[in-house]
């Protein structure tokens, strides 16, 4: 089981059990996710031993699994409303054959056809 975790930049950042990230690393924390949710690059500079790599690590994990909740989402939305547009346009499709044969007619398809002097419309 993780920890709660601590917000930053509106993600979930777990750090490993029994640690608490220092002043350094929330920073660098802090820059990596801005700078992944702009889609820019980043340049981390901070001394030997400020726990760089673990802040790194932390944060990129902590945005991908975000990142992966929100295009799941999204995706999820889009499947929804493709349902929907598939269902209206059944729907539509039904409703013109159900008046179709309310009516009696049959079903009938016009194919225009043109020649060098004149145009045709021929009913199938």
């Amino acid at each position: 089981a993780r920890d709660a975790g601590f917000p930053m930049g509106g993600v979930t950042v777990h750090f490993p059990r029994g640690l608490t990230p220092h002043v350094p690393q929330k920073i660098t924390m802090s820059k990596v996710i801005a700078a992944l949710q702009k889609r820019q690059n980043a340049l981390i500079e901070s001394p030997t031993g400020t726990g760089k790599s673990l802040s790194l690590l932390c944060s990129a994990l902590a945005w991908q699994e975000a990142e992966a909740t929100r295009v799941a989402t999204e995706n999820e939305k889009i499947r929804a409303r493709n349902a929907a547009i598939r269902a209206a346009k059944h729907r539509a499709r039904q409703q013109r054959r159900d008046q179709a044969a309310a009516h009696g007619s049959r079903s009938s398809t016009v194919t225009t056809v043109t020649t060098a002097e004149t145009t045709h419309d021929v009913t199938a």
